[in-house]
Formats: C-alpha cells, structure tokens, sequence
C-alpha cells in the first residue's frame, strides 16, 4: 500500500493464524497496532487440520511479504543516488528503477532468510555434537568398566 506520498506504508506484522474455537473460524491477525488489521479466512478445507496449515501458510506469506515491503522502503530511505532517480525518472525507466529498488530488496531478504537459516543449522550442528560428546562415555565410566571386567 502506498500513500498520498506515494510511499510505502508496510504493515509490520508479524501475522498469525488462529482458529477461533467458537466457532472454528480461521483469523489472520497483525501483532502491528498501527494497522490493527484482522482477515477472516472462508473456504473448503476438508479437515481442521487442513484449514489451519492454510492458515499457517498464508500468515508465513504475509509476513515475507513485509519483511520485503520493509526492506525495500529501508533502500529507498538510506540510499539517496536510488531514491533520487526513482523520483526523478518518468515512463518505463522509472518503472525499470523500480523493479530493479524491489529486486534489490528481494535479494536482501533473501539473504537475511539464509543468514538466519545457517544461524539455525550451525545451532543444530553444535547442540547435536555437544549431545552427542555426551552419550559418550567419559574416561572414567571407561576405567570402571575395564576394571570390573577383569
């Protein structure tokens, strides 16, 4: 969404998916008072089970969506060369600066996404080692059982 400003008003989330247990509907809603939004979900979704994991996917998507709105309106506030020749430029290459503004805070996000992501397998990595080290047995439960087998 954009402003009178023609600038980007991001909700900032971040989305969940909830199912009202009164009566089993299926509820988006923004942790972003600013906006205070709520999106009731309708549709055939077979099982509870079914309409949740929808849900779950479409509260995911949003919230890409405004890591990404966020990321783009950051690029346009701190670099100033970009921010100028967007304003300035008229017709398809102002179109053209705009794509390639978004294409840059696509990728941003994306690698924030694969910065968390190996933040998460090095985590997994050290907790399964560490797990590991300590199944093994330590020297002395060697000791004793080398010395009660004799």
């Amino acid at each position: 969404m954009r402003n009178s400003e023609d600038r980007l008003v991001p909700d900032h989330g971040p989305w969940t998916a909830r199912i009202q247990p009164s009566d089993g509907r299926l509820y988006l809603d923004s942790d972003d008072f600013h906006h205070d939004a709520l999106l009731t979900v309708t549709g055939d979704f077979g099982t509870p089970a079914v309409k949740e994991a929808y849900g779950h996917f479409l509260a995911d998507v949003l919230n890409r969506g405004c890591k990404r709105a966020r990321a783009r309106q950051e690029l346009g506030d701190g670099d100033k060369l970009l921010s100028t020749l967007v304003k300035a430029a008229h017709g398809p290459d102002a179109e053209l600066l705009e794509q390639a503004a978004d294409e840059i805070a696509r990728l941003r996000c994306a690698l924030e996404e694969a910065d968390e992501a190996l933040k998460a397998l090095n985590a997994h990595r050290y907790f399964t080692r560490r797990t590991e080290e300590a199944k093994a047995p330590s020297a002395f439960a060697q000791a004793l059982a080398q010395a009660l087998k004799r």
